[in-house]
């Protein structure tokens, strides 16, 4: 018979406590470790490492501000189409490193998420750049490619004569 009145630790009644094993939770950092303690809440919460990490956002934000900024006044110096594509992607991508980097917390991973957002990339990039190559190459590639549109969209709208 057990007493019930006994007061219980709440782990006692975790399947794997059962075995007489030591009391470990779970998803621990010593089971699992993430980040290696670079990130641990318990070593960064003083004061002084907030103010660091308050600080280090300001920054970010100021620079993704005047990133803006920058890329407002690329556009009123009225470039043709492809500078200023051009410059407004090489400014957003400062931007979206900026963003992944310090929002994301990309700075501190392990290189398998940099090998997974390379490959992201790559194959962005290669679904971008294929039908963009495949248009532009096509009528080199295979003579007459478009012809039949062409043909269809220069031809006058016929009526339909039924000679009735």
């Amino acid at each position: 018979m057990t007493d019930t009145h006994a007061p219980h630790d709440a782990a006692e009644f975790a399947p794997h406590q059962h075995a007489g094993g030591p009391g470990v939770e779970p998803l621990s950092e010593e089971r699992h470790p993430t980040h290696h303690s670079d990130h641990d809440p318990a070593h960064h919460n003083s004061p002084e490492e907030v103010k660091k990490e308050v600080r280090k956002y300001l920054i970010v934000f100021g620079c993704l501000a005047l990133l803006t900024a920058i890329t407002v006044w690329i556009a009123s110096f009225h470039l043709p189409t492809w500078q200023a594509v051009t410059l407004a992607l090489v400014v957003a991508t400062f931007k979206g490193f900026l963003v992944a980097a310090f929002f994301m917390h990309l700075i501190s991973e392990r290189k398998l998420i940099y090998a997974v957002l390379v490959m992201t990339v790559f194959f962005f990039g290669m679904m971008i750049w294929g039908p963009w190559h495949h248009h532009y190459d096509a009528e080199e590639e295979w003579p007459g490619y478009d012809k039949a549109h062409n043909a269809a969209a220069a031809a006058p709208a016929s009526s339909h004569e039924s000679g009735h």
